[in-house]
């Protein structure tokens, strides 16, 4: 029944099986969604159980209900490899953490999470130096994950012990691939009432009756929007109204639900405050309404923490090279503080040619502006007969010569 090409015979057999399934898939365990909020807030942090033997890793994510107990979130399991198996126990372990954060980034990044192993000398491994320039790779990994690993025995963490036996080898899977981190938007209301919402629209509105009568080569136009669309181009898919774009489908976005999305992406799951540009690319790929990269653009600009902590771009003058043609036509002056000498003088004026790279040092006994300007006429101007066009200096007090 699973190909076009077979016929579609429904039999007594059939239907048992059908609700064999069905019962079993209502039944406990069943799949939780994860409380971002509470994630955040650290009233019920996410956590994850694993294990690790000589046949594969094991590792469950979970979060408190509210009822008070577990509820898984995700199984995940995997078979090793020849290599892997050679592994000493405590390296197993600690390859089993890290395949489980891995695993469940899209989940626990930016948030605290527990992590619970039988083997208790993982609780402090990633905090040892005198260790593998392994785990010291691992331990760098996991240096961006707030994590506290606790010991739990054995006989307490059932679920992971028998999803690592169980794990088969990835040689024996048909998909090897893994599959990427897709974004993830914290809906606020059910999709129905998203389209209740573009019922009311002037334009969606309009598409979804359009759609619903088969007009389908009618335009679509949105206010201040050059590009136009046809009614063709989008179709209800469970109730849902979608765009369609060179077989890509984005969800179409009700105006009240937009900045929602857009703090949800920004701000709270894996984007962690990335630039408008990238921002839009990813939102692009699933959602869709007509300001999309005007409305994110704007909204980045309001973010205060973006404000905060990105580097401002400024506006500096650029740097001219000082050009000198002759010697004695430019010179440079500072001034050095020596130490007091038995002449009584404590500072020394260095002057400098910028052409010829002459130098002259003359003992001073204080760095006042009368006694600088003295002394570089009498030593440099008059005795030497160097009379410079323009004079560089630190703009000191010391070294303003009039």
């Amino acid at each position: 029944m699973t190909s076009e090409k077979r016929a579609f015979i429904w039999t007594p057999p059939t239907e048992e099986a059908f609700e064999k399934q069905e019962e079993i898939m209502t039944k406990a365990p069943v799949l939780a969604q994860p409380d971002i909020e509470a994630a955040r807030s650290g009233r019920k942090p996410f956590k994850i159980h694993l294990d690790a033997n000589t046949e594969g890793l094991g590792a469950v994510l979970s979060q408190e209900g509210d009822d008070g107990f577990l509820h898984p979130i995700y199984f995940a399991s995997k078979g090793l490899s020849k290599c892997g198996k050679n592994y000493h126990v405590t390296d197993l372990e600690a390859l089993a953490v890290v395949f489980a954060l891995r695993k469940f980034h899209m989940f626990v990044y930016g948030f605290r999470v527990k992590v619970f192993t039988d083997h208790q000398p993982s609780t402090a491994l990633f905090k040892k130096s005198n260790v593998s320039a392994k785990i010291l790779r691992w331990a760098l990994e996991l240096q961006k994950y707030d994590v506290k690993i606790v010991y739990l025995k054995g006989a307490a963490d059932k679920v992971a012990d028998a999803l690592s036996r169980g794990a088969v080898p990835l040689k024996d899977l048909s998909i090897v691939k893994s599959i990427p981190n897709e974004l993830i938007v914290g809906a606020v209301l059910e999709e129905s009432e998203w389209t209740t919402e573009l019922r009311k629209h002037s334009v969606y509105g309009k598409v979804i009756a359009d759609l619903e009568e088969g007009r389908l080569d009618n335009d679509v136009t949105f206010p201040d929007v050059a590009r136009k669309y046809k009614v063709a181009d989008f179709t209800m898919d469970r109730e849902v109204l979608v765009l369609v774009e060179n077989e890509h489908r984005r969800l179409v976005v009700p105006p009240s639900q937009r900045r929602k999305v857009f703090d949800e992406a920004h701000a709270r799951l894996l984007f962690g405050h990335f630039g408008p540009r990238k921002l839009i690319r990813q939102l692009f790929k699933r959602l869709f309404w007509e300001s999309l990269s005007r409305d994110v653009a704007e909204w980045w600009e309001e973010c205060r923490e973006c404000l905060c902590h990105n580097a401002q771009s400024t506006m500096t003058p650029p740097l001219a090279p000082i050009r000198t043609s002759k010697p004695y036509e430019i010179v440079g002056i500072d001034i050095l503080e020596m130490g007091l000498t038995s002449s009584g003088n404590r500072y020394i004026l260095s002057v400098v040619d910028h052409f010829s790279k002459f130098e002259g040092a003359y003992a001073i006994p204080n760095k006042a502006a009368d006694t600088v300007a003295k002394v570089f006429f009498e030593k440099w101007v008059a005795e030497g007969c160097r009379q410079p066009k323009r004079i560089l200096s630190d703009q000191g007090e010391n070294s303003t010569i009039s």
